[in-house]
């Protein structure tokens, strides 16, 4: 009798040590998200401290927008909220700094890409994607796109500090993904958004019960033009910017070096189904904890993707994985497709399809371009 008391007591102290160890690991993963959206917020009003714009309070033809606060800067652009007077509302106000001491064949390039970029997005029309509202240059360095501006972070950010989304608001948030990728794919001439990732997902309003996203950032996209190749359901090109975009969201495919590899919408399946994982579990699937140049120099995704493992926690229903498994096959060929993947059940089960249509955009080279967005300067150094 003493003998079974003094094992259920150890028994109880056992269980009751191991929910111990259990609860202070999810504290310390909790202090680490924690940790991380500390870190990006310390970063961004660093940024706005320095910038020269922290003294220019107002933009724009006739003062038009006042500058609010800094949301984000990157390599040559930073992003500003702002309020356009005209229009009564709110703005995200991108301002892309030409550098001085660039040759005159890197600032042509810088400026056709931008170009690009904005004519693309001038052309689309989705409610899941940012609307471009003005470009406009200022002086000769340059140049300012106003844009739709989303009142609530953005997914990364989302994700660093409260890590994960309950299944069902996941599954809400990736059923709009693929709703956009449907959109890009049934254009006449398709787009490859090609940098899909939590940072490029804006949660549109500041209320966490309305999980309505836009999808922003053009400036890697491919369009599958009239040279494209392959089946009229799956039209692919080929991938000659190798070594660009966020590894960690990019398929196999894209890290072939022997030969140019060619790419199709399915690049941007696998993304949607990496940002799904992070959204279910986290973290990401493959190369957690790694660092760009290392994924690149040892193609650690294509060594790592041949498998695909789910954690015990939290729990996931099988229907999820299955969507998962179908966006991160190895193989591209025995991927899913976008029109496939819209047509899974999973994603009916709480959630209307939508009907929103693609329309007849004309892209860069059709016609349809916004003015030049700088004046051309002469470069200072002869060309050899």
């Amino acid at each position: 009798m003493a003998a079974q008391m003094e094992y259920q007591l150890r028994t109880s102290e056992h269980a009751a040590l191991t929910n111990s160890i259990a609860d202070v690991k999810l504290k310390q993963a909790e202090v680490e998200h924690e940790k991380k959206a500390f870190v990006k917020e310390m970063r961004r009003v660093n940024d706005e401290d320095t910038s020269e714009f922290l003294a220019i309070p107002t933009i724009g033809e006739g003062d038009r927008y006042v500058l609010m606060h800094l949301l984000g800067k990157g390599g040559f652009s930073e992003v500003w909220k702002a309020f356009d007077l005209v229009e009564g509302r709110y703005v995200a106000c991108k301002i892309h700094h030409i550098q001085r001491e660039w040759p005159t064949q890197t600032r042509t390039h810088y400026l056709r890409h931008a170009q690009r970029e904005l004519d693309i997005m001038r052309a689309l029309d989705h409610p899941h994607l940012t609307h471009l509202y003005d470009v406009f240059p200022r002086g000769d360095n340059m140049f300012i796109s106003v844009m739709e501006y989303s009142n609530g972070m953005d997914l990364d950010t989302y994700l660093k500090r409260y890590r994960t989304f309950k299944e069902a608001d996941a599954r809400l948030i990736f059923l709009q993904v693929v709703d956009v990728l449907r959109y890009l794919a049934s254009l006449e001439s398709p787009i490859i958004h090609y940098d899909l990732k939590p940072a490029n997902i804006l949660l549109h309003r500041d209320d966490p019960t309305i999980l309505d996203i836009k999808i922003t950032d053009f400036g890697l996209s491919k369009i599958i033009g009239a040279t494209r190749e392959g089946p009229s359901d799956n039209p692919s090109i080929e991938l000659t910017s190798q070594g660009t975009g966020t590894y960690w969201y990019l398929p196999p495919e894209c890290f072939e070096t022997a030969s140019t590899p060619r790419i199709s919408n399915k690049v941007d399946i696998w993304s949607a189904g990496v940002i799904f994982y992070q959204m279910l579990f986290g973290r990401r699937p493959f190369a957690e904890g790694e660092s760009q140049r290392r994924i690149w120099q040892e193609k650690l995704i294509i060594q790592s993707a041949r498998t695909l493992d789910f954690p015990d926690a939290p729990k996931v229903s099988e229907e999820a994985k299955d969507v998962i498994r179908a966006c991160l096959a190895f193989n591209e060929h025995e991927r899913c497709d976008v029109f496939q993947l819209s047509q899974d059940p999973y994603l009916f089960r709480t959630s209307r399809r939508s009907t929103h249509k693609a329309k007849s955009a004309a892209l860069p080279g059709g016609g349809n371009s916004c003015s030049p967005l700088m004046p051309p300067v002469a470069d200072a150094t002869p060309a050899s």
